[in-house]
């Protein structure tokens, strides 16, 4: 799927290569490793610094670990969440993370009644391993609407979290989900 996908990126006429229409979407491919598209969605509290910061943060230690980084918190539309899940599964994100700021620490990933996201899971236990935070299925409408595997993270995140910590782990669970 994902080669036909790259091969309708290829005019008719051009003498262009498979491996040069995947660079054009991947900038890592010299190094062999495909970059992740994840979307963030870092709700606008706090002081502007505080904000700035965080996004910084997040942007730099996304470049390091070879994530395409995109943020559903800076949609030029209203934040209401049906927008916000709509543009999350417009731009279908390798991952969604969405930051939820919380005195009650933890991670949670898709779980309903009959289903649960396998993928989500496991991302979210390898990032609760690394954070030292509990993972725990929830049913909330953003990870149950959004097509993408999503996670939330429960924190104080300004002052908590260790952002490229999480970016790592992040990068090394979905580099371990997608291997083969």
């Amino acid at each position: 799927n994902t080669v036909y996908e790259i091969r309708k990126l290829i005019r008719p006429g051009q003498e262009i290569s498979l491996n040069e229409a995947i660079k054009s979407i991947s900038p890592n491919l010299v190094t062999g490793m495909i970059g992740f598209n994840v979307c963030f969605d870092v709700p606008n509290m706090g002081s502007y610094r505080e904000q700035i910061k965080f996004y910084d943060e997040i942007k730099k230690s996304c470049i390091n670990h070879g994530i395409i980084s995109m943020f559903a918190s800076e949609i030029n539309e209203e934040l209401d969440l049906k927008n916000k899940i709509q543009y999350i599964n417009n731009l279908q994100p390798t991952l969604f993370v969405s930051f939820n700021h919380s005195d009650q620490e933890s991670i949670n990933y898709f779980k309903g009644r009959f289903s649960e996201s396998v993928v989500g899971k496991k991302i979210a236990k390898h990032l609760s391993k690394n954070l030292k935070i509990n993972s725990l299925g929830k049913s909330s409408k953003i990870l149950k609407e959004t097509n993408s595997v999503g996670i939330v993270i429960n924190s104080k995140y300004y002052q908590n979290l260790k952002i490229d910590i999480v970016i790592q782990s992040l990068f090394n669970s979905l580099k371990s989900q997608f291997a083969n």
